[in-house]
């Protein structure tokens, strides 16, 4: 009978390795005028570590709104770290820029919305039809409200625009269930 025998040494050394982390690239999004923010969701950063210790990586957002929350207009930076068992860090991070689209707005179907006259001086005739709305907002092309009137009880009615510039302008009705766009030239 024959016998065999070995020993095994464990070695308990910590190797350090080496910990890697991969980020988004950089988000860019367009919104319609008028609106000020937008909920955004992304990819969360890869990390990858060879820390002997433990395979284990803790992610960190240290900066920027979190993600799938509301992100407003301008650049937002975000920031994470990662950390492994062997006290390895890496930071990364990127920036998400939310801008207003120039003409993307989502116009109302003919008939459904009626503004006139257009160009207008003075006086604007808005007649919504059968829809009706909460709030009408008159905002420029630069995406400033200029004019906010709460309370929208009749379906026809005149705005005085005699105090704006000339210029594109963008009427947001704000309804129970939708938002409605149209446009006028204000001469």
């Amino acid at each position: 009978m024959d016998t065999c025998s070995f020993v095994v040494f464990v070695d308990t050394t910590v190797v350090m390795g080496t910990l890697s982390l991969e980020c988004p690239a950089e988000i860019k999004v367009e919104i319609p005028i008028g609106k000020m923010d937008t909920l955004l969701s992304w990819s969360e950063p890869v990390a990858i570590t060879t820390c002997n210790v433990g395979a284990v990586v803790t992610l960190t957002q240290t900066e920027g709104p979190t993600n799938g929350s509301s992100v407003g207009l301008g650049i937002s930076s975000i920031k994470y770290q990662a950390k492994d068992h062997c006290s390895n860090k890496e930071n990364c991070n990127f920036s998400i820029t939310v801008t207003q689209k120039p003409d993307g707005i989502e116009l109302l179907p003919t008939g459904t919305i009626q503004i006139s006259p257009n160009p207008v001086k003075n006086s604007l005739w808005v007649d919504l039809g059968t829809r009706r709305g909460s709030e009408l907002k008159i905002i420029s092309s630069q995406g400033i409200p200029v004019l906010v009137r709460k309370q929208i009880d009749p379906h026809q009615f005149h705005i005085n625009v005699s105090e704006l510039k000339a210029g594109l302008y963008f009427i947001q009705i704000s309804g129970a269930r939708q938002n409605n766009w149209a446009r006028f030239v204000k001469e």
